[in-house]
């Protein structure tokens, strides 16, 4: 891994963790530097990122910005409340979440960040300046504009009141079939997390780009992914379980907004299957307990209702 990405990896640390607490922060942050001998640059070069990756919305809850043209790292600079860089040898008092620059374990606060918060972080993270803050102006209109329209506003914005923002900017539009595919499927089993009119928009889309090709093509690539390939492949976590589900959803749920049909290519994930998976039930358990197994297997795949009628042929 290049020094880049590295760099970038802890600086989404940082802002999947801000991003996470800062509507609840009961414990303050603190990031501890590495590197004592350069620790003012450092502290100089993350305070600028977090700065240039922050909605003033949050900045105000961090640092006490009382200007969204308030762009200096000078307040985010001071002791405060929510947010401090420190140094190995410093006490960090009191409950707190410690992010230590020197063994941030990106996968693992990655895995533990909610879907709204690392697709907000992403996306903010991915404009060029330009684009970063012209963004941030439109939040704040659309904050404006929503405060207009209600008599009381929660001012304690959440995170995904920004995800909303960020989709109906994103529009699934720039994205390569996978994003998309992915970004629908996580709306679609948690359709509250849209708001009615996105919701309404993303079906109209699905109605329109979603056939059968595109979605054999995404499973394919699903089942071609490395981390699938073992006997947890289908718990509720699981991407394929969340393809089936999806499926299974456009089916029942929406039958009445989607007009998609799909054929689940039952034949090509049971090679998978039999090519992927069994090998590793054979290796592991012995003859008796191999069919207690397999049965297992066949009660989870009832689960997504993978021969049920809910994929039917059209």
């Amino acid at each position: 891994m290049n020094e880049k990405v590295m760099v970038n990896e802890k600086l989404k640390c940082i802002l999947y963790t801000i991003f996470s607490n800062y509507n609840n922060l009961s414990k303050k942050i603190y990031i501890v530097l590495d590197d004592s001998k350069n620790s003012e640059k450092m502290s100089e070069d993350i305070l600028k990122k977090i700065n240039q990756n922050t909605p003033y919305f949050i900045k105000k809850i961090l640092a006490n910005f009382n200007n969204e043209n308030d762009n200096s790292v000078l307040k985010l600079k001071k002791s405060n409340q929510y947010l401090e860089i420190v140094d190995k040898n410093q006490n960090t008092e009191g409950e707190s979440i410690l992010l230590d620059m020197s063994s941030l374990d990106f996968n693992d606060i990655e895995r533990k960040c909610d879907y709204e918060v690392k697709f907000v972080v992403d996306y903010i993270f991915n404009l060029d300046e330009i684009g970063k803050s012209r963004f941030f102006k439109e939040v704040e209109k659309t904050i404006e504009k929503d405060k207009s329209k209600k008599e009381e506003f929660n001012n304690n914005l959440d995170i995904n009141y920004l995800y909303n923002i960020c989709i109906s900017k994103y529009m699934w539009k720039d994205s390569n079939d996978a994003a998309k595919m992915e970004n629908w499927i996580y709306n679609i089993i948690n359709p509250n997390r849209l708001h009615s009119d996105l919701l309404e928009k993303m079906i109209e889309i699905i109605n329109k780009e979603l056939n059968n090709l595109n979605f054999d093509s995404y499973l394919r690539y699903i089942l071609s992914k490395e981390e699938n390939k073992s006997l947890g492949y289908i718990s509720m976590s699981s991407d394929l379980y969340k393809l089936l589900l999806f499926e299974d959803m456009l089916r029942i749920d929406y039958s009445d907004k989607c007009t998609v049909k799909i054929d689940l290519d039952v034949e090509y994930v049971g090679k998978w299957w039999s090519e992927n998976i069994l090998p590793i039930f054979k290796e592991r358990y012995s003859k008796k307990d191999l069919i207690d197994k397999l049965e297992l297997e066949i009660k989870k795949n009832e689960i997504v209702d993978f021969h049920g009628k809910n994929f039917e042929k059209t």
